[in-house]
């Protein structure tokens, strides 16, 4: 995963993994999102917020229906992963 400005100018920020995972690249971070009520009266940031996951639950969580499918389901574990992150 690479992230770089629209122009190209500046560096570019890589993230390396052995292993495949997830990433959002945002101008909100996740108290943006509980503060507002609508996404129009979101205001974005200058900067870039990057979140980085080995893993995500599939989609639901009970709370309104039912459970994910099992083979969805993360178990309460320890997990392990590498990243390298590079700034060129």
């Amino acid at each position: 995963m690479s992230l770089s400005k629209p122009d190209g100018s500046g560096p570019v920020f890589t993230v390396d993994s052995s292993k495949p995972f997830l990433f959002t690249a945002l101008h909100f971070d996740e108290l943006d999102y509980s503060r507002y009520i609508r996404p129009g009266f979101l205001k974005p940031r200058e900067e870039t917020i990057l979140y980085l996951d080995h893993r995500m639950l599939g989609l639901g969580n009970a709370s309104c229906g039912p459970k994910p499918l099992p083979e969805y389901m993360l178990p309460v574990q320890p997990y392990q992963f590498d990243l390298t992150l590079r700034v060129e």
